[in-house]
């Protein structure tokens, strides 16, 4: 049955306006706290002889129309500069993305075939493999290499990522050993892929258009190490960058000292003295900050007491759901619990929220909902439901127990009003209503169900789902008639 409540916002507003002395307290005391805050603890402010504005012009001023000044600037965009190009290598040159501890590295020897008519003796032979190597080196160090990858699409890294991953040297027997190193094996591959694409197609065709010689690519190997040096790079850069942001901080105190000796400024907007603000602004905006501290109090104060009100239970919903009959709405007096009505105020808010108490419209639910239990306890005689004869002629009283209202003050009140409405519709006496207390722990509830004809439920909108259940459940289980369920809507 939980499903059957509901936030009621218009019954949230009712309640937090009904609150109201809570209200007016709570937004009294808090603004009087931060005031008083304020009083003993005044926030301070900057003095300065000049604006924010005018200072940063007098700097903008300094740095491109002084000679010092553009001294100053050339110096402070050069380290800029560096920086950005240090975080650029950190976050886009993929060799710092290698596992130090599992770097990949693939490499292979480039060799060279010659014919039997180039090479006269093994020497020559040496000799020219080293010039061969030499001119390759340079081939594939050269520009043209790294923008010819790039263009390709092969492998979508930048020149600086290229030659990072790249290492080239020639070895005691005059050959070019080539090494190529990556993040990931497939990045590898591609770069070697294109390295000898590149020297079959393009280099070995410019240096070698006569087909003197074959190239061969031998020892390939791969090797799996470790490199802690990565980590130590990385930190090296790390700390260039963390020491040009130190030299821009430098230059710019030293900005700011000429920019003050040169106009005669005791102090910078940033340098200038303390002093405490108690004006009416800041004043008005403490007391606006207490105000809405005391209004958000408020509101979970609200929360927190009414909880049970504001998230109301649909009783109607609940008595089609559980098969009893809706015997309508009883406005019940709350004002009787405090033996008091209230102010014109609360009497006010009451009425704007259609919650004010009515006798008239009271007397005339009662009459309506007399006139049902009336004919509910007829068809039940007519069904031999409960032994009785026809009311207006009955000698025997028909007792109805209302469970759960017992200790309810309000509620009996409202039971006993309903009474009189009886005894003057039918016979005086031949239904009589009898407040009990709750089936939850109240032995004597029982022992009275053991008399009873029928059963009538009182519910409320803030009653608990345990009371309702527990009410339906042992009226039907102990074969006890219920009369119906009457809804009691509290009003002030």
């Amino acid at each position: 049955m939980e499903e059957l409540k509901s936030f009621n916002l218009k019954a949230f507003f009712f309640y937090f306006f009904k609150s109201w002395r809570v209200l007016l307290i709570c937004l009294i005391l808090s603004t009087a706290i931060a005031l008083g805050a304020t009083f003993a603890n005044p926030p301070s402010v900057r003095e300065a002889s000049i604006s924010e504005r005018e200072y940063k012009q007098l700097v903008s001023d300094f740095l491109t129309s002084d000679e010092e000044g553009k001294l100053f600037f050339e110096n402070r965009e050069l380290v800029r500069k560096n920086n950005y190009n240090l975080r650029r290598t950190l976050s886009e040159d993929l060799y710092f993305q290698i596992d130090p501890t599992k770097r990949m590295n693939k490499s292979f020897v480039l060799n060279f075939k010659f014919a039997e008519d180039v090479a006269n003796d093994v020497s020559t032979e040496a000799r020219t493999a080293r010039i061969l190597s030499l001119r390759y080196m340079q081939a594939l160090q050269d520009e043209s290499f790294v923008l010819q990858m790039v263009e390709k699409g092969r492998v979508p890294l930048n020149e600086v990522s290229i030659r990072h991953l790249i290492h080239m040297e020639i070895n005691s027997d005059g050959l070019l050993f080539v090494e190529v190193t990556g993040p990931d094996e497939s990045l590898i591959d591609a770069i070697l892929y294109d390295i000898r694409d590149y020297t079959e197609v393009m280099v070995h065709a410019d240096i070698d258009p006569m087909g003197d010689y074959m190239l061969m690519f031998t020892d390939e190997r791969v090797d799996i190490v470790e490199d802690p040096g990565i980590l130590q790079l990385r930190e090296e850069l790390e700390r260039m960058i963390a020491l040009g942001e130190a030299r821009i901080e430098e230059i710019d105190r030293e900005v700011e000292l000429a920019v003050n000796t040169k106009h005669k400024l005791v102090s910078t907007p940033g340098q200038s003295n303390e002093v405490k603000d108690l004006s009416t602004r800041t004043l008005v905006k403490r007391a606006l900050m207490g105000f809405f501290v005391g209004l958000l109090i408020s509101i979970f104060w609200t929360l927190i007491r009414y909880w049970k009100e504001i998230g109301e239970f649909d009783v109607k919903k609940a008595s089609y759901a559980l098969n009893l009959l809706y015997l309508g709405v009883l406005p019940m007096d709350t004002a009787i619990d405090k033996d008091r009505r209230g102010n014109a105020l609360d009497l006010l808010i009451a009425r704007c929220f259609k919650r004010a108490y009515d006798a008239s419209e009271a007397e005339t639910a009662m009459a309506y909902t007399a006139e049902l239990i009336i004919g509910k306890v007829n068809a039940m005689i007519a069904n031999n439901t409960v032994t009785s004869t026809n009311l207006p002629s009955q000698e025997a009283s028909l007792q109805l127990l209302v469970p759960g209202t017992e200790t309810d003050r309000v509620r009996t009140q409202l039971i006993e009003q309903l009474q009189v409405v009886f005894d003057k519709t039918v016979v005086p006496g031949a239904i009589t209503l009898k407040p009990i207390g709750s089936f939850a722990g109240d032995p004597t509830a029982f022992q009275s169900m053991q008399k009873t004809s029928a059963l009538l439920y009182l519910w409320s909108n803030n009653d608990t789902t345990e009371k309702r259940m527990l009410e339906y459940q042992l009226g039907r289980h102990l074969n006890v008639p219920v009369i119906g369920v009457v809804e009691a809507c509290a009003m002030y």
